[in-house]
């Protein structure tokens, strides 16, 4: 008990914090610093967009293939964006697992596997007791049928009034004999029980506290990373709504933009309609007139 004790006082926690999460928190500020950048970078984009596309045309827009290449290189940005968010994300989800499994020291567990192999080497030993105490049953039922065929030797050949004597004498050493015996096994047996209910209780005890006091350490060690992690996963969520939001909304301005330049040629294809009707009308009245 008091090496258990030792084992368990060389197992327990010190004060101070697990490592790696003295770290966390700078290196999850490092990896949130760039995406802060390229959001801002993102959002100052959907901004020029927003009021380029909220300028009004002139009233017979000539094609701008340019414009149009610059508003869909500007989208291309906003979507690697979006990429660039989504590994960051899996990358932080990694090294949260990659600390989650660090937390636990390889000593504590090499010290749980030495108890595990001692309380092994416990139930063998107990194994092997209980085959022989098996074995010495089976000496003392050998011993019984023998005395049963004596007793029955002792019947065919004898007397009835000798064979009752001789049947109760040796009844008599048999039970003697027997009685001895079955007391050592059964001191022997309840030995053994004893001793196994008793290492198991201290192992259960021990194993418990071991347990219980490394599930609180890894609860405590990773619970403000979790929280730190988790407002910024909220905050990041919230900003890829509003480039989501501000995206459809540029795209929705953009289809706007190309069905007013669309109707913009249908009108000017109109007047170029009208106009060459009446150039015709005056070439036809120019005809009349010469005739």
């Amino acid at each position: 008990m008091e090496k258990k004790e030792s084992l368990f006082a060389g197992l327990t926690p010190s004060p101070v914090s697990a490592p790696g999460s003295a770290q966390a928190k700078p290196e999850s500020d490092a990896r949130v610093a760039p995406l802060e950048v390229s959001v801002r970078a993102l959002q100052a984009e959907i901004v020029a967009l927003k009021q380029a596309a909220a300028r009004p045309n002139p009233p017979a827009p000539p094609a701008s293939p340019q414009n149009d290449k610059e508003l869909l290189s500007r989208l291309e940005k906003a979507e690697n964006g979006f990429s660039e968010l989504k590994t960051t994300l899996s990358e932080l989800q990694s090294q949260m697992k990659e600390r989650q499994a660090t937390l636990v020291s390889k000593e504590e567990i090499e010290t749980v596997k030495v108890k595990l192999a001692d309380t092994c080497g416990v139930f063998e030993t107990i194994k092997r007791a209980v085959s022989e105490y098996t074995s010495e049953f089976s000496g003392i039922e050998r011993e019984c049928r023998k005395s049963l065929g004596e007793m029955q030797g002792y019947v065919k050949n004898m007397d009835q009034k000798l064979v009752a004597e001789k049947i109760d004498d040796h009844l008599k050493d048999s039970v003697s004999r027997l009685s001895s015996k079955m007391a050592d096994v059964e001191r022997a047996v309840h030995a053994g029980l004893s001793d196994l209910s008793s290492r198991l209780m201290t192992d259960e005890v021990f194993y418990r506290k071991i347990f219980s006091e490394a599930e609180e350490r890894l609860r405590k060690g990773l619970e403000p990373d979790i929280q730190s992690i988790n407002g910024q996963l909220k905050v990041l969520t919230s900003k890829v709504n509003w480039l989501m939001d501000e995206y459809s909304i540029v795209m929705e301005r953009k289809m706007r933009a190309l069905e007013a330049k669309y109707s913009a040629f249908d009108i000017i294809s109109a007047r170029m309609d009208n106009i060459s009707e009446a150039l015709r009308a005056e070439k036809a009245d120019a005809e009349k007139r010469k005739f």
